[in-house]
């Protein structure tokens, strides 16, 4: 399959999602307000200005936020992202009301075509923990996180086609390893322990699908990731009985991004360009770090009184979150941000009316802010908006302000 190059950024979902722990203590409950789930229903159509004879070398985006609307006690861009500018959009973050961290923050956003054939998806992150002992105790996880069994990536990816797209064909499937081996390496080291042992594997990859609707053959891409974390644990009994033994797994997936169109319409590369523009909110994301990381340090306290070393194991997933993000603002100079927005191929560029950073597909050598609130880009250096199509653009400047 010639998919997506990666998928989308991994330090960014993981500082957004909060991959925390599903073990909290009793006394830890959310200080948000959970919020109603969003229902992606038809919303109002936006007008932009309709340009006559846009050459097919120019690319034409408009930037939308998809938003948390209170959870942090105040309606909040989460991020922004550029889609095609005739394409409608809607969604937003939304929490649940559950004490799984792996399933609380839960992020639901479309964007489609006119005609609604062709649309990408962001769908909410999931978790689970399963365990077992030698003494028959396969309790389910108090908190509420399903006691699924996956143990891969593709295993995931069929319980979910099986739920959200029955009937559909599986076309082909791939690991990314690139992006894989960087899920694992934003997991911290646990220290061993006598009896204890710790593996993390992750998996992260895409599956095309094939399908038909109202008659129509499409084809739909679906791409994420997934962290497993392994636990055994083996105590010794000296003789006063059999050896205690237990196992447990949690996973915990990235959000799924899920991009379609009719069969021989999916463009992977112009899919990437709108992909690698998403944007993290740093305000929102150091809301999103600060509430997770709040849970943590209270459910590690009532773990400590109760000894519940089970539990002590189960947090450890909930590193990713908070050491990568620290990590991200820590290194965030100049030298990082380039080297960032190489990995994600964007670009800064100037936008002339708001004089604020404005980040762009990579690739594009010139650019302009249309009068509608709109982006042209294009290679062509002859190309001239006002000439060209009787509209009024700046040009932008590359740099960060």
């Amino acid at each position: 399959m010639r998919g997506f190059r990666r998928i989308l950024p991994a330090t960014f979902i993981a500082a957004l999602v909060g991959l925390a722990a599903c073990g909290e203590s009793a006394d830890s409950s959310p200080t948000g307000q959970v919020s109603n789930p969003v229902i992606l229903d038809d919303s109002q159509p936006q007008s932009w200005t309709v340009y006559q004879g846009v050459p097919n070398d120019v690319l034409r985006l408009r930037q939308v936020q998809i938003r948390d609307p209170g959870f942090f006690g105040r309606d909040m861009v989460a991020m922004t992202l550029m889609v095609p500018v005739d394409w409608q959009d809607r969604g937003a973050v939304n929490w649940a009301d559950t004490l799984c961290q792996l399933r609380m923050q839960q992020i639901q956003w479309e964007a489609f075509s006119a005609d609604g054939r062709e649309r990408m998806q962001i769908l909410p992150a999931e978790g689970w923990i399963a365990n077992q002992s030698n003494m028959g105790d396969s309790r389910p996880d108090p908190n509420g996180c399903p006691d699924w069994t996956f143990a891969s990536l593709r295993e995931y990816f069929q319980a979910w086609i099986d739920h959200h797209r029955p009937g559909a064909r599986v076309l082909d499937f791939e690991v990314d390893p690139e992006t894989s081996q960087a899920l694992v390496a934003a997991l911290p080291t646990m220290p061993g322990m006598d009896g204890m042992h710790y593996h993390n594997r992750a998996e992260a990859g895409r599956l095309l699908l094939g399908y038909q609707e109202n008659g129509v053959e499409f084809r739909e891409v679906l791409t994420t990731g997934v962290i497993f974390m392994q636990f055994s644990m083996h105590m010794s009994s000296y003789g006063a009985g059999p050896d205690f033994q237990m196992a447990s797994l949690t996973g915990a997936t990235l959000p799924m991004f899920t991009a379609r169109a009719p069969a021989g319409q999916l463009d992977f590369d112009r899919l990437e360009v709108f992909a690698s523009t998403l944007s993290m909110d740093p305000a929102y994301a150091d809301e999103v770090s600060r509430f997770f990381a709040g849970l943590n340090r209270t459910r590690i306290e009532g773990e400590r009184e109760r000894h519940q070393i089970r539990m002590d194991t189960i947090n450890y997933i909930g590193q990713l979150n908070r050491d990568s993000y620290n990590s991200r603002i820590d290194s965030m100079d100049r030298s990082s941000q380039q080297f960032s927005q190489t990995m994600r191929e964007v670009q800064t560029w100037v936008d002339p009316v708001s004089r604020q950073p404005v980040e762009l597909p990579m690739h594009y050598r010139n650019a302009w802010r249309m009068a509608d609130g709109t982006y042209l880009m294009t290679n062509n250096d002859g190309f001239d908006p006002w000439r060209d199509l009787q509209a009024r653009g700046e040009r932008m400047q590359s740099g960060s302000r």
